[in-house]
């Protein structure tokens, strides 16, 4: 428990509730119990009281677990499912190098949690059977490309973090150093003309974050061995054709920025310039928001103070409607709320949202 409290958590009523079960561990029926026994009857005892308990109880049999305890136990969940191994340490290839670069940056005084997040899978990665003969490098590029098929959003802040590592790296001179290429470098027949066009929208006064990303895919799309023979005409069409299980809104957001694209090249007469149809992918008619009477309002969080504890997420009947409230109140998008980490300051009452759609921006609580 100490170890909580140290790496920032309060713990007070966790405190509370691994109290009660010291004390009921030490009840003279109880002194004959093995710890899976004592475990057992404090499961059975609370069962219908709490399941924050029993969440919290099945932490503790985790710790001790990765501790080595010889009074450890298992606690599984409702549904029969036993509860997943603690996390022991670090064991790929980078085991080390991990530990020493969160050293480094919580000695700068950032935390990090998140980030350490990112930096287990990594460690993960690196360990299946089928990695084990990669180099540093291929491994870096292969956990990137892994992380993109699961999402753009958390490609982004894996492929942040892991750049970062791969920097720290190179800048101690380890011998497993790996560099991670920026996503707006285009190395393809279009790489020129991409970074050139780029350039003219920002100075423009737009971002062109997202739709520099699809341009460097399609520049690599082009590079491809089965495309390098195609006419631009013919690339251009082939990239306007639907993918598998492709959204519509999707499609067009890959779409779009190369049809504008090949617009730009053909307006300078670029021997290169393709055309793509205005129509060629179009964006799914969005249905009409819902707007919330006042009614529905007290409804929406009467049902959120009615939330019970999960066994499985013991604090989420207090976090969901505190997220709730603050977005209500607040203005803030589910995504924004998201990365909200050591941007609240509670003595001030302000909010730094970062990565927003209008850009960074200050809410008071």
């Amino acid at each position: 428990m100490i170890e909580k409290i140290s790496a920032g958590r309060k713990y007070i009523s966790e405190e509370y509730c691994l109290k009660a079960f010291d004390k009921f561990c030490a009840m003279k029926e109880n002194e004959l119990l093995t710890p899976q026994q004592l475990a057992d009857a404090w499961r059975w005892k609370v069962r219908e009281k709490s399941t924050a308990n029993i969440g919290m109880i099945r932490e503790l049999g985790l710790y001790l677990t990765m501790q080595g305890s010889t009074k450890t136990f298992v606690v599984p969940y409702a549904n029969g499912d036993m509860p997943k191994p603690a996390f022991t340490g670090y064991t790929g290839s980078f085991a080390e190098e991990i530990v020493s670069f969160l050293k480094a940056k919580r000695s700068a005084g950032l935390k990090y949690r998140h980030e350490e997040l990112r930096l287990k899978d990594f460690d993960k990665f690196c360990n299946e059977q089928s990695n084990l003969k990669l180099s540093p490098q291929q491994l870096a590029d292969a956990f990137i490309h892994f992380q993109e098929e699961r999402g753009y959003s958390k490609s982004r802040r894996s492929a942040s973090i892991i750049k970062a590592f791969g920097n720290y790296l190179t800048d101690n001179g380890c011998s497993n150093a790996f560099t991670i290429i920026d996503k707006n470098f285009v190395a393809g027949p279009y790489a020129e003309e991409i970074s050139d066009f780029v350039a003219f929208k920002k100075s423009c006064g737009f971002k062109y974050i997202n739709s520099g990303y699809h341009l460097r895919f399609f520049d690599v799309f082009c590079a491809t061995k089965e495309n390098e023979s195609l006419t631009p005409q013919k690339l251009a069409d082939k990239w306007v054709l639907k993918r598998d299980n492709e959204h519509p809104n999707t499609r067009a957001g890959r779409v779009d920025p190369v049809r504008v694209f090949g617009k730009y090249l053909t307006s300078i007469g670029h021997p290169k310039a393709f055309m793509i149809a205005v129509d060629a992918a179009q964006r799914r008619t969005p249905k009409p928001p819902y707007l919330f009477s006042e009614d529905d309002i007290d409804t929406f969080f009467g049902a959120c103070a009615e939330l019970k504890a999960d066994e499985k997420q013991p604090s989420m009947h207090i976090v969901l409607p505190a997220a709730f409230l603050f977005m209500h109140c607040m203005g803030v998008r589910t995504c924004e709320l998201k990365i909200l980490m050591e941007n609240v300051n509670l003595e001030t009452g302000e909010v730094i949202i970062i990565d927003a759609k209008t850009g960074e921006r200050a809410v008071y609580m």
